[in-house]
């Protein structure tokens, strides 16, 4: 348990800056 906690963290991290990024490039397109 102790050990898959930072992992999921780390993945939550990514997904969030890949959201972030997503979120970027759709308004760089939008405008």
């Amino acid at each position: 348990m102790l050990l898959h906690l930072p992992l999921s963290v780390e993945k939550i991290k990514m997904l969030r800056r890949k959201r972030l990024s997503v979120i970027n490039y759709i308004k760089k397109s939008v405008n």
